[in-house]
């Protein structure tokens, strides 16, 4: 029995320290980076090289689905999105945009949607299309006619040109979905659109 206690209390001392080092580092870790973890920066180096990023405060109402926007000092911001795709909050990734608030890159930092469907739109092909997705390729809110286009005792030639004056602008976008995981397609496509919003609303 004398001679276990001194591996015990040994063993004991060890874990101990174990603990405290494992507390420190992620103390100072979060402290350090200002709130963005490895994977985030592992994401941020695949869209621009590096991960010379900080935690941006904006004090604007944003979609609830954004986690975080981050700013280099290029003056270049990433946006990290939580969206629903075929799974409540089946996505999360990371929407990088160049100074020109046009998106630069896409980095899925997450996905629990269905292996082989959802899952596809991790590849280069699908999220490269989003490249060049600026603010004003966010389609135009939709509004009934009968708030917008009613005329009283108006022509129809009258109707006609207050609709054609009306008109929204057509978004230049066009999402080409993914077969067979049409709900995880547009999941990608709602992130980038409140990435989007985002931007538009810092610029």
């Amino acid at each position: 029995m004398q001679k276990i206690k001194p591996s015990l209390v040994l063993i004991i001392v060890c874990v101990i320290f174990t603990a405290l080092l494992i507390f420190v580092h992620d103390l100072t870790e979060t402290a350090d980076s200002g709130g963005i973890t490895d994977d985030v920066k592992v994401s941020l180096t695949e869209i621009y090289g590096n991960a010379d990023f900080e935690v941006l405060e904006t004090g604007l109402e944003l979609s609830d689905s954004i986690d975080m926007i981050m700013k280099n000092s290029s003056g270049e911001i990433a946006v990290k999105v939580t969206a629903d795709g075929y799974n409540k909050d089946g996505i999360t990734l990371i929407i990088g945009f160049g100074t020109d608030n046009a998106v630069r890159g896409i980095s899925i930092m997450s996905m629990t949607e269905t292996p082989g469907l959802g899952t596809k739109t991790d590849s280069t092909d699908f999220l490269g299309q989003f490249t060049g997705f600026t603010p004003a390729d966010i389609p135009a809110a939709e509004t009934p006619d009968n708030t917008k286009y009613t005329v009283r005792f108006g022509s129809q030639a009258e109707i006609d040109a207050l609709k054609a004056e009306n008109a929204p602008e057509t978004a230049g976008f066009t999402l080409d979905a993914i077969t067979g995981a049409t709900l995880s397609s547009n999941g990608v496509y709602s992130a980038v659109q409140a990435a989007a919003e985002a931007v538009k609303e810092l610029s």
